[in-house]
């Protein structure tokens, strides 16, 4: 028993959260949070027992709320004393570090064992916080007292104690030195991502010469982490392109996005994988090399993958180069064989010969082979000639009476590297089944389905399509 003891209170924080964001351009400082956790109503309390919960003391269904939490009370003036208020109390030269917090406990009364029980009692408290998953935790830690002794858990693994919280208490016994634990950390916590639970069982020991027996705690955490942004693009000579990229870090991915995009991430080390090869609209695009910026730090030589350690802010930029484009054009149309008078290809008359040049052009800037190009010619047009600056062009009609549509091809073979290759086709307006003059009806047509190039790089087969043509025709 202890004469004159005015036992204090657990106290627990409000959560609150200040963001920092570092001068200077964008993606260069990392955001830097900090939660902070006092001991306060936001606290949520079990109750209490007077039956020693050793073996399972995290337990709420031990303690008087049956397994309900509600919010914990503080605690007034004078059920805490304050000659033995731990915030005017020096601890090795320090006072306890937060004015703020206040006192707790389940009930707001002298007699801390509800029921002026004098017998020994514990009581559970909790409050939770959660570290998104981008984050990488900086530093945590947690500083406390309580009223008579205490042992904080964080996920359920134990952080700290102040001894004698389940067995006898142990000399020497006198009141100065048990009204509350007089060292309070700081003790290092380990949170993870997600949702984290502190815990306290706080033990009020009994107090058979006074029903004066308060019982609370005292404390506060801080949980510092940061979160990174790393913006992720993809240029062919600084115009953007939308490649599909692979990315992982942690124990996220891998997984793909479509760049431009950004990653919030922590301090973490990122893989990201460009595609060798990409193809967008007539354009084959080759990977070319990554360039990294702000706070990422290549860790091994880059490929198409690279892996950096991620320290701040930064961009990290995929640059492919043009491999090889696929064109057409439609150079004139006139209403005359040799071109001398030009028409509107907006205006094209109905039931009228006209005749079209069309060209075809190909370049491959990378060594590429097995090159061929391939082009349909609509039924209503006929092809009148072909003529190619290098390779073999052919031609075949379907179609009964060959007056279906034709297919152009052109074998390239194995192309010059920056040399242009052309295709230059004539073709002009025949006659329908019905012996009728081509157009016989106005509004859009036609000219071709586009072209498309096949070829090898690398060993690998592909195939680019090339635009196609339409004139529109006019009563």
């Amino acid at each position: 028993m202890i004469a004159r003891r005015e036992k204090t209170l657990l106290i627990l924080v409000l959560v609150t959260c200040t963001l920092a964001i570092a001068s200077g351009a964008v993606h260069v400082g990392a955001t830097s949070f900090t939660i902070t956790l006092r001991s306060s109503t936001a606290t949520q309390t079990a109750g209490y027992t007077t039956s020693n919960p050793s073996l399972t003391p995290l337990n709420p269904t031990l303690y008087s709320g049956a397994g309900s939490w509600s919010p914990a009370v503080v605690l007034t003036s004078p059920v805490i004393p304050p000659w033995i208020n731990p915030q005017s109390y020096v601890s090795a030269g320090v006072l306890f570090p937060d004015l703020t917090a206040k006192w707790i406990s389940s009930t707001d009364a002298y007699q801390g064992n509800e029921g002026n029980i004098i017998a020994d009692s514990w009581r559970l408290f909790n409050a939770t916080f959660n570290v998104p998953s981008e984050a990488t935790v900086t530093s945590a830690k947690i500083e406390l007292t309580a009223d008579n002794a205490f042992e904080v858990f964080l996920n359920s693994v134990s952080i700290a104690t102040s001894g004698n919280v389940y067995n006898l208490k142990g000399p020497p016994y006198t009141p100065a030195d048990y009204y509350f634990a007089k060292t309070w950390g700081p003790y290092s916590l380990t949170p993870t991502v997600g949702t984290n639970t502190l815990m306290f069982v706080v033990r009020n020991w009994d107090n058979t010469g006074s029903p004066r027996n308060p019982s609370g705690l005292l404390y506060k955490a801080v949980v510092q982490y940061v979160v990174n942004t790393v913006q992720v693009n993809a240029v062919d000579d600084g115009i953007a392109l939308n490649v599909p990229i692979i990315y992982q870090y942690d124990s996220t991915g891998p997984a793909t996005q479509t760049t431009h995009f950004d990653l919030t991430v922590g301090l973490v080390t990122l893989s990201l994988t460009a595609p060798t090869t990409f193809i967008a609209g007539s354009k084959f695009y080759v990977f070319d090399h990554w360039e990294v910026t702000g706070g990422l730090s290549p860790v091994s030589p880059p490929t198409n993958t690279i892996t950096c350690t991620v320290t701040n802010d930064g961009t990290a930029t995929a640059h492919y180069k043009v491999g090889a484009t696929i064109g057409k054009v439609l150079v004139a149309c006139s209403l005359y064989q040799d071109f001398s008078i030009p028409c509107d290809p907006a205006g094209i008359p109905l039931g009228t010969r006209v005749w079209f040049h069309l060209k075809i052009t190909f370049h491959a800037y990378v060594g590429v082979t097995d090159v061929v190009v391939q082009d349909g010619i609509g039924a209503d047009l006929k092809v009148y000639s072909k003529d190619a600056n290098y390779g073999i062009v052919t031609n075949t009609t379907a179609g009964r009476g060959k007056m279906g549509a034709t297919k152009v091809t052109w074998t390239i073979g194995i192309p010059e590297v920056c040399q242009d290759y052309y295709l230059d086709i004539i073709v002009f307006t025949g006659f329908n089944p019905e012996n009728k003059q081509e157009y016989t009806e106005s509004g859009p047509h036609s000219l071709n389905s586009g072209p498309i190039v096949y070829f090898t790089y690398y060993r690998t087969p592909y195939s680019l399509h090339g635009p196609s043509l339409e004139v529109n025709v006019v009563e």
